[in-house]
């Protein structure tokens, strides 16, 4: 990847004095901006990983209400079944 960088650099010494100042001001820009959507792409999966983690937690609470309550049923059922 440094080989390529250094390329970067043999283009811009092709390009006039002031052009190639230029050039190398919005690379500086790119390079800032790069990393700053790099940081906010890792917030992005931090907050994302901390979701799916909440939304589990949660489904797994509700199929236990779910399997608990036709557990109590089915019981019922049986029971209601055996008196009759």
């Amino acid at each position: 990847m440094s080989h390529a960088s250094g390329e970067g650099r043999e283009n811009l010494k092709l390009l006039r004095p002031d052009e190639a100042g230029k050039a190398e001001a919005e690379v500086t820009e790119m390079k800032d901006q790069s990393g700053e959507t790099k940081l906010r792409h890792e917030e992005i999966v931090r907050l994302m990983e901390q979701d799916m983690v909440q939304f589990q937690a949660a489904k797994t609470h509700g199929l236990g209400l779910v399997l608990h309550d036709f557990a109590h049923t089915q019981a019922q059922l049986t029971s209601d079944t055996a008196d009759a």
